[in-house]
């Protein structure tokens, strides 16, 4: 049995809440725009899949920007642990499959 099953429903509640919280803290500091180390969400059934960047194909030309974007789950920020259809457990996608969700995310964080 996972250790995450044998904690009560408030713990996993405190635990979730702090996590969220940081992960606010954190995307507020990072700012708008794809940064490694940003989390964004998809809205899955009746929650959210969350994901992390965690790399980016820089070009050699500094001033063109990345064309593929690494990302992974954020684990902790769902307690359902959703996956997006299509991201599902990460890896490398196109730049502009994952702009959009990060501007999205930017946009709604703001509202």
């Amino acid at each position: 049995m996972s250790q995450m099953k044998n904690k009560s429903i408030d713990e996993r509640m405190k635990e979730h809440d702090k996590k969220y919280k940081n992960y606010l803290e954190s995307n507020k500091k990072l700012g708008r725009g794809v940064k490694v180390g940003k989390i964004f969400r998809t809205p899955r059934a009746d929650g959210w899949a969350y994901y992390e960047i965690v790399g980016l194909n820089i070009p050699e030309k500094f001033s063109e920007r990345p064309k593929k974007i690494n990302i992974k789950p954020a684990l902790g920020l769902s307690l359902d642990e959703y996956r997006d259809f299509v991201l599902k457990e990460g890896g490398w996608f196109l730049w502009t499959t994952i702009q959009p969700l990060v501007e999205f995310e930017d946009d709604y964080s703001e509202v």
